[in-house]
């Protein structure tokens, strides 16, 4: 299984990146929705503990020559360097942004419970 620390790296910091604008996306939502505030919090802590994984196996990866022959790096997180989950992380993260930043969710579930031929 090869991966090559550089790809790895990429993919580690793209996912911190994205953590941390979410992250903004959600505080700059709270500020505007009422009741928002707890689940931001929540929010919150979740994306802290990947950006600080992140920021733990970007550390492992720097060390390291190469992340498929070194005994010091877990298997699991070459595989999961290897796989397109950190892609899919990605993907998912920028996502729940876009929602936060372009559509207020009040707003989508409004639309959504409402047919066209309901008269308001």
């Amino acid at each position: 299984m090869a991966i090559y620390n550089d790809s790895a790296a990429v993919s580690l910091v793209k996912i911190a990146k994205a953590s941390q604008q979410l992250i903004a996306a959600a505080s700059t939502y709270a500020k505007t929705v009422k009741h928002a505030r707890k689940s931001q919090i929540q929010l919150e802590g979740q994306l802290q503990r990947i950006v600080a994984a992140s920021n733990l196996a970007l550390g492992a990866v720097n060390k390291s020559s190469s992340l498929s022959d070194d005994p010091h790096i877990d298997r699991r997180l070459v595989e999961w360097l290897s796989s397109n989950e950190p892609q899919n992380c990605f993907d998912t993260l920028k996502v729940m942004e876009k929602l936060l930043k372009d559509r207020p969710l009040a707003r989508q579930f409004f639309i959504l419970s409402v047919s066209k031929d309901d008269k308001i």
